[in-house]
């Protein structure tokens, strides 16, 4: 049995007037009221004991407390909501049915479950959604924004929700079907709900002030558009599924951590307009290509890269890779670089101009190829690790450093260069010419331990110079 109360054209609760269900309650145990036009609350909405829902047609202005148990917007034409003095709607359910609601000022909900069915919330120019408290949640709305904010608090989650033109402050968790259908700007936090894997979908771009973190399970995003990073990234997977060019940049500041990122576009290529900083992340390209902003950095602590073509966008310009914590590099090929820290290989090409400033390895689970498809400036060290380097290189060859890994193929089309500067030597386990030009010495040669094998091509030494041979 229900009790009914109907009201035409408005109903004010003025201040100081607390409107509370408390006897009447026992006919039925479940109040409905009926308001066929706005509402606007100066004092005291709530329930007592028992379940009050309150059923509005028209808008709602708010100034007081406001948290009976449901609140069902309905009717078909354009809902209109008002908050004023630091008021919060606190009532624990909120019904949408007409098909738009509009935030006409900054709204806050605490503690309530918000179910739009599939209707619209817009966010007018400027302001914001607020909604906390560990029971609440946000179902269902296609949520337009215009430089507007949804700020969540702690244990909130959203569902099944598209999103328009709105940043995100506070802690923002997701549940499923969740999508960023233009821009999304972090300034807060954005994770996953614990209770599961879920996967975000960013139709946009993204740019990142705050943090992006899987929360206990996995986060996964989806990004179509541009990635900017000025702040915390830590999730399990980072798809970059655009059809069109995709913008990378990166805070020197900031990094991308223990991610896996990979690369399944279907158009276009990765602009990195900055330095890349990777954290122990692993980078699938799969043979796409990155192109870097010439005299910038891809910076890579642990992790790996795979089939990758990764190129400056000035031809001859260099870009630096610094490598470490084991990170490695494989099945890529990457143009005019210079190598720093340590560049643990799998079989990978380097095309250009070439200057290895830092240790280059072959990953040590097996023996492994490195191409050098053009010149090689050695100043650090090239050496084995536990298994065996190969270089094959077909073009001009200086080692200004320590050179000692197990064989050297020089395999050119025509005429290569070679020198040894400042007292280096060649000390590796074979060197074989095998290309079919003569090999042009710029200065002296020294090897060591050395096993050369010209193949009947000739080499060409300058005058007054030394070929040292020993070992």
């Amino acid at each position: 049995m229900f009790a009914n109360i109907n009201l035409t054209l408005k109903f004010n609760i003025m201040k100081k007037t607390k409107f509370t269900i408390v006897l009447v309650l026992l006919l039925s145990g479940l109040i409905n009221f009926l308001i066929l036009g706005q509402i606007e609350n100066h004092g005291i909405i709530s329930s007592s004991n028992y379940n009050f829902t309150i059923e509005v047609h028209g808008d709602i202005y708010n100034w007081g407390t406001f948290s009976n148990f449901k609140t069902i917007l309905c009717g078909s034409f354009n809902k209109y909501l008002y908050q004023y003095n630091s008021s919060v709607f606190e009532f624990q359910q909120c019904v949408v049915e007409p098909d738009s609601v509009f935030a006409k000022t900054n709204l806050r909900f605490n503690n309530t479950q918000l179910d739009f069915n599939n209707k619209n919330l817009t966010i007018c120019e400027g302001k914001s959604v607020t909604i906390t408290g560990s029971s609440s949640y946000l179902s269902g709305a296609n949520i337009w924004g215009n430089n507007s904010v949804l700020d969540m608090g702690a244990g909130t989650y959203i569902t099944n929700c598209n999103i328009d033109d709105v940043a995100i402050n506070g802690l923002v968790s997701v549940k499923s079907n969740v999508v960023f259908t233009t821009s999304l700007v972090v300034y807060g936090a954005l994770y996953n709900f614990p209770d599961n894997h879920y996967t975000c979908s960013v139709l946009g771009d993204i740019y990142n002030y705050g943090t992006i973190s899987s929360n206990n399970t996995n986060l996964i995003l989806d990004v179509e558009g541009n990635i900017g990073n000025s702040g915390t990234w830590s999730i399990n997977s980072l798809n970059l599924t655009g059809n069109e060019v995709q913008q990378l940049s990166c805070d020197p500041a900031s990094s991308f951590d223990n991610t896996v990122i990979n690369v399944n576009k279907t158009g276009g290529y990765i602009d990195a307009l900055t330095g890349l900083n990777f954290d122990h992340c692993n980078i699938n390209v799969n043979n796409d290509t990155i192109f870097i902003a010439s005299g910038e950095e891809i910076n890579m602590q642990g992790g790996y890269i795979t089939e990758a073509v990764i190129i400056p966008h000035t031809a001859k310009a260099a870009f630096e890779m610094d490598m470490s914590s084991g990170a490695v590099i494989s099945a890529s090929d990457v143009h005019n670089v210079t190598l720093q820290g340590t560049t643990v290989c799998g079989n990978t090409t380097f095309t250009g101009d070439i200057y290895n400033n830092g240790t280059l390895l072959n990953y040590s689970t097996n023996h492994y190829t490195v191409y050098i498809a053009g010149n090689l400036h050695n100043t650090g060290n090239i050496s084995n690790n536990n298994t065996n380097l190969v270089m094959n290189i077909s073009g001009n060859v200086v080692n200004d450093g320590t050179w000692t890994n197990n064989s050297v193929y020089l395999n050119g089309g025509t005429s290569q260069e070679i020198s040894c500067l400042n007292g280096h030597v060649f000390e590796c386990g074979l060197i074989c010419v095998s290309g079919t030009g003569p090999v042009i010495a710029l200065t002296g040669l020294s090897f060591s331990n050395c096993n050369i094998d010209f193949q009947n091509n000739e080499l060409q030494m300058p005058a007054g110079s030394i070929f040292s041979l020993s070992g």
